[in-house]
């Protein structure tokens, strides 16, 4: 069998792929992987298992070959492959390249320019695709860098069968899943009592159901430490933090040599490959991100939460929760005018802006945001940004719904009894208790089916999707990102023992060997 792997950067993605060579007598053919200085992990450990794994045959590209404009210039060796027809069959991949590329361009590039990285990067991929002749693409997340993204579309216009490894909002847990979502059948376990279906859960899944999940426990609390919402002092602490910020990029500029080394992702599409004009130029990018920040907490309101509202909390972006998981809702504007045309007469629907979108450290979120779609916002009459101030979750406990993409905000919303309108792939968008509307016609028919549900159908509508996901073998108790492996409970063995375990599970279901 041969197996291509898509964005293998963490230490205990490396001694996954040695548990399934052994068990699978497998080859792979290609491998696009970090670098010694950005692997997650051992990088010397990292290096030992590949040297294993792999053989003289094994294509084996470092991410750095597909961010900077010069490396990528060299895929014009590959035999050129594409005809007109393969193009505009790879319209939609072209699309999105495009929009995925705005993460590592905070500088303007042209389109055409943009689509000349494309069909270089297209070309290879189609030219890798064709002469290794993968069996199964294997993606330790859904790939969201605009050349990961692109292998992974190819393959699948293709039919290769894909396997992805992804995080869950459950403590201790990971999803896999292949390029679709499953379909819970509706009626599993329709006419079982809650209690009886929360019985038949494993045990570790119910006592991890239980419990906040740490991962993003902190995540939250990094943002709350650093939330700057709407106050008498907000303006001044903002120009603060651009003065501590825009002072430390000259330090790390002029003195590289005293921090770790980094890949210069944001600005890699700008060719700037040297630290101090990194450092330098993105100050830039930083002051138009304080400035908007400034603007959101001044047209932002506190809302009135005794009123019929639904509450939409937004993305950060660029953000793979957004794209691709929010396919062509990823711009957030769509699924917000949406929902504001679908409510119920006198309702209001709570918008907040998520607080790391203003990250002083995540400039390329510049690129997301401007007061104009702020403004645009502000001019439906039943639309309402919301302070910072008003924490998310008292918001979720007072709507009558909760709407993301695909954001953790769903997830908590269906633990509160909270029904859901999820736009994107969420992981939980199978639960009946979900719904994707595509139109507004659609939009306004879900919003009466869901409001009519109880919190108790909510819960049992969770537990079935616990129930089905778990039976299928797509919720497995392990980690999926290197610091968990390190803080759960669960020794590092046996975590790498239920990943390789079902991952052969469901490569089998994929390949038809079961």
């Amino acid at each position: 069998m041969k197996i291509a792997v898509i964005d293998a950067y963490h230490e205990f993605h490396f001694e996954v792929l040695e548990k399934l060579q052994t068990e699978l007598k497998c080859e792979f053919v290609y491998l696009i992987s970090g670098t010694s200085y950005n692997f997650h992990g051992k990088a010397s450990r990292i290096q030992e298992i590949t040297a294993r794994i792999t053989s003289g045959d094994t294509i084996i590209d470092p991410v750095t070959r597909f961010i900077y404009p010069r490396e990528i210039d060299r895929f014009s060796d590959t035999p050129w492959t594409l005809g007109l027809d393969r193009i505009e069959q790879c319209k939609p991949i072209e699309n999105y390249f495009l929009r995925l590329s705005d993460r590592n361009a905070v500088f303007p590039i042209s389109v055409h320019i943009r689509r000349q990285y494309y069909l270089l990067i297209l070309n290879y991929f189609n030219h890798i695709l064709a002469t290794q002749k993968p069996d199964l693409v294997l993606t330790f997340d859904t790939p969201h860098s605009y050349h990961s993204f692109t292998l992974y579309s190819l393959a699948r216009q293709l039919r290769i069968p894909i396997l992805r490894l992804e995080h869950h909002f459950i403590e201790n847990h990971s999803i896999i899943l292949s390029h679709q979502l499953p379909v819970i059948p509706a009626d599993f376990l329709r006419d079982e009592e809650a209690r009886t279906i929360w019985d038949s859960l494993p045990e570790a899944l119910r006592q991890d159901f239980g419990v906040y999940s740490q991962f993003i426990a902190r995540a939250n609390a990094r943002e709350k430490r650093k939330l700057i919402g709407r106050s008498s002092m907000a303006n001044f602490r903002l120009v603060y933090r651009y003065l501590k910020k825009a002072t430390a990029n000259i330090i790390m500029g002029v003195f590289p040599f005293l921090f770790k080394r980094e890949i210069l992702h944001f600005t890699s599409l700008n060719e700037i490959r040297t630290r101090f004009f990194y450092r330098i130029s993105i100050n830039a990018r930083l002051l138009q991100l304080i400035r908007l920040h400034a603007y959101y907490n001044k047209v932002s309101v506190d809302p009135d939460l005794d009123r019929d509202f639904i509450f939409f909390g937004m993305h950060m972006q660029p953000e793979k929760t957004s794209q691709p998981l929010g396919g062509d809702f990823d711009h957030q504007l769509f699924p917000i005018l949406m929902l504001a045309q679908s409510l119920p007469e006198g309702w209001m629907l709570y918008v907040k802006e998520h607080p790391n979108q203003f990250n002083d450290r995540k400039i390329a979120n510049a690129n997301y945001r401007n007061t104009h779609f702020y403004d645009t916002l502000r001019r439906v009459p039943n639309i309402r940004l919301v302070s910072l101030n008003t924490p998310s979750s008292e918001l979720i406990s007072r709507a009558r719904l909760v709407a993301t993409l695909t954001g953790t905000l769903g997830w908590e919303g269906l633990k509160s009894g909270k029904p859901v309108i999820a736009f994107g792939d969420s992981y939980y968008k199978p639960c009946h208790a979900v719904r994707s509307p595509l139109s507004v016609e659609e939009c306004r028919k879900d919003i009466q089916e869901l409001i009519r549900m109880s919190p108790e159908e909510v819960q049992k509508d969770l537990l079935r999707y616990l129930a089905y996901f778990s039976q299928q073998g797509h919720l497995v108790r392990a980690s999926n990102w290197e610091e968990k492996f390190s803080r759960s409970e669960i020794s590092r063995e046996v975590q790498i023992e239920v990943l390789s375990k079902a991952m052969l599970f469901h490569i089998d279901k994929l390949l038809g060997r079961s």
